[in-house]
């Protein structure tokens, strides 16, 4: 791990702040308030002005600094263990319609992104799921079988398809076709902020809210400075500080991460595959940015940082810091084991990330209990970013509809007011 910037976040390593905006220095009135300056803000943020809703968004950082930043910027056709397992779980219907929506997620993605003055990095490509564990074959033929018979442009890889294409051994596995892509988070988050501004949506950064209350049925926020947004309705997007609104809303979790330099030939890179996913223990996955480096991230254990802090107070954290470097050092060496044709593999950066692991996978969304037009949502896991896409349609339009709000992503999903965008 030498010459390698340990914790520090690639997308804002490697980018410049592009845009800056105000703290809150006065109070506002307005239709809705977004609380939260990630990518699942910005998008809702994004859905609220093409809806011509007079909108505020309000971050207590600066703008995709937090969770966003710590975002390895995939979007790929897979939720937690796949389709065949998610649909045991919340029945077929459900979970097709969830993957058809994912689908078209990454569709609307690609639009924004080519609209936008950036293209924020957007890379489109195919992915591969795959096994080396022989015991496996059969979860991965039924997962194929499920995913064709739907519609999905997927192909089975045998052992002996990958002796051909790949430089690593594959039991089996799916070539999922053009069904994946890569973004920068942190550029793709400013983009669309700064979109919605120049849209007439008043941005605030660095202003943290202390206070959520309700006046006459009508919630407000109020910053540590004392100045107050009254607004129709509240949605949060805060990421994983939600567990201080919400109890239980899942498992805290740490993944690791690793991001080479710029590979020097990415045509070793084979069948236009910008995401490969090992669903063997430990787990371990592959993604190819746009400016052709490896980001290599897995090995998730439990929440890091809390132990981090405690270690700080009473005696040296270097354990922490020795346990992290073990995972980084692993992500390394698999950087080596899967590409090693492949030149200036080393790692230039090493990161963590936290995030809480929800049921399934899935987003968590719902209204507040004791704050009425005060609505939350959670995007976890790889795949935040189009269920950050999903969810932010979800909202507005149950706020355009003004239909009683459904506490549970299963009870949205299957109202009326869902389609496949």
């Amino acid at each position: 791990m030498k010459n390698t910037y340990t914790n520090k976040p690639l997308w804002t390593s490697i980018n410049k702040v592009p845009y800056t905006y105000p703290w809150l220095s006065h109070d506002e009135n307005t239709q809705i308030c977004i609380l939260g300056g990630g990518l699942t803000g910005a998008l809702c943020c994004f859905k609220s002005m093409s809806f011509g809703i007079d909108t505020v968004l309000i971050s207590a950082d600066p703008i995709a600094s937090s969770l966003t930043a710590q975002s390895y910027g995939i979007m790929q056709l897979h939720v937690n263990k796949g389709l065949y397992i998610l649909s045991k779980k919340i029945g077929i219907s459900n979970a097709i319609k969830i993957y058809n929506l994912i689908k078209n997620s990454i569709d609307e993605i690609e639009d924004l992104c080519s609209s936008l003055p950036s293209s924020c990095g957007f890379k489109r490509g195919n992915s591969l799921l795959f096994t080396q564990d022989k015991s496996k074959n059969e979860f991965i033929q039924k997962e194929y079988m499920l995913l064709k018979h739907n519609g999905f442009d997927v192909n089975f890889i045998t052992k002996e398809d990958a002796l051909e294409r790949f430089p690593f051994n594959i039991e089996s596995g799916i070539l999922y076709n053009n069904l994946a892509a890569t973004v920068d988070p942190y550029m793709l988050t400013h983009e669309i902020i700064k979109k919605c501004e120049e849209s007439g949506a008043s941005i605030y950064e660095n202003s943290r809210v202390d206070v959520v209350g309700s006046n006459h049925a009508i919630p407000y926020l109020k910053t540590n400075l004392g100045k107050k947004i009254n607004a129709n309705n509240i949605i949060f997007t805060t990421g994983k500080s939600m567990n201080k609104l919400l109890r239980d809303i899942g498992i805290k979790r740490t993944s690791f991460a690793v991001a080479t330099k710029p590979v020097e030939n990415t045509s070793r890179w084979t069948d236009n595959i910008c995401l490969l996913n090992c669903i063997d223990t430990p787990k371990m996955n592959f993604a190819l940015t746009k400016d052709d480096r490896i980001l290599s991230y897995g090995l998730d254990a439990g929440m890091t940082k809390p132990f981090r802090n405690l270690t700080g107070l009473f005696s040296d954290s270097s354990c922490i810091n020795r346990f992290e470097n073990k995972k980084f050092d692993s992500l390394s060496e698999g950087l080596s084991y899967y590409f090693p044709r492949l030149c200036n593999t080393s790692p230039e950066y090493a990161f963590a990330t936290d995030y809480i692991q929800t049921e399934q996978g899935l987003p968590i969304i719902g209204e507040l209990e004791n704050l009425k037009n005060c609505l939350y949502c959670l995007c976890p896991g790889d795949n935040g970013i189009v269920f950050s896409d999903i969810v932010s349609d979800m909202l507005l339009k149950f706020y355009k509809s003004d239909a009683p709000f459904l506490n549970n992503f299963i009870d949205v999903l299957e109202n009326t007011l869902v389609d496949n965008h």
